[in-house]
């Protein structure tokens, strides 16, 4: 089997079985990334949590991978997002692929330096 063509971007067919929900992955991209108050993206108030208790904690390595765990997240979930909205172009399929693929290691790494301080 040969795989689809990309024509400016576009696959010929459709990578999922399904089409994303766009009102599901907006309410993820909420819970971790997004912040109506802001200009343009920055950190949710979970990720920034997890920046100011690192802070008050001295935990600098955990929250910084939970941070940016959060960021990768967040990035997947406008991929989501995006692909609800046009499910055959390449660039949101690779950029929520990658991101929610690579972002759990980070959570995953950050528990694994916490239990090794115990």
């Amino acid at each position: 089997m040969s795989a689809p063509a990309i024509i400016n971007g576009h696959l010929t067919s459709n990578p999922y079985v399904y089409t994303p929900s766009a009102a599901v992955n907006i309410a993820f991209v909420v819970v971790f990334g997004y912040h109506p108050l802001h200009l343009f993206l920055k950190y949710s108030l979970l990720t920034l949590a997890h920046g100011v208790l690192g802070l008050k904690y001295r935990t600098w390595l955990f929250s910084t991978l939970f941070m940016l765990g959060g960021v990768g997240e967040t990035i997947g979930y406008i991929g989501r997002v995006g692909s609800a909205y046009d499910v055959t172009l390449n660039l949101y399929f690779i950029m929520q692929v990658t991101c929610l693929i690579i972002s759990p290691a980070l959570f995953s790494a950050g528990l694994y330096v916490t239990i090794g301080n115990l």
